[in-house]
């Protein structure tokens, strides 16, 4: 296992996706990393931004109609779970291996979902292995 973040949240309103999207593809445009856009239709349609620093796995920023953040991966697989005996709530949670991208970009990375938390969530968990979510988000 190598570090890695683990996080979820609930959107603060169905309408400020596309913001987000925007805003998420214009930083991605300025750093140089990967995304894709999603944007489906239906009861379960994921839409969203799905985005890559280098070296880093995919960071899930997308939302089912009832505004919980869900990677397309998770919802796909959702009947493992019960299946499994796992909690289904656990596909509201997604995973992100910032280890080979190094500690700038981890940080980076944190520092950018810390912003977008107090933009655009009513409710955003962030699980940080490293630790640094805790030092960027403590209260004095």
């Amino acid at each position: 296992m190598g570090l890695s973040i683990h996080y979820s949240g609930t959107i603060r309103h169905i309408s400020l996706i596309e913001q987000l999207i925007e805003e998420t593809t214009d930083v991605c445009k300025s750093l140089q990393w990967k995304y894709n856009v999603i944007w489906e239709s239906g009861d379960e349609g994921v839409n969203g931004v799905v985005f890559s620093p280098a070296d880093c796995e995919p960071v899930f920023l997308t939302f089912l109609p009832t505004r919980k953040m869900c990677s397309p991966i998770n919802l796909k697989h959702k009947k493992s779970y019960t299946a499994n005996g796992l909690d289904p709530e656990l596909i509201f949670t997604t995973s992100t291996k910032t280890q080979y991208a190094g500690p700038p970009v981890h940080i980076a990375l944190l520092k950018f979902l810390k912003y977008l938390k107090g933009k655009y969530f009513d409710i955003f968990e962030m699980d940080d292995e490293g630790l640094y979510w805790k030092r960027i988000t403590r209260r004095y």
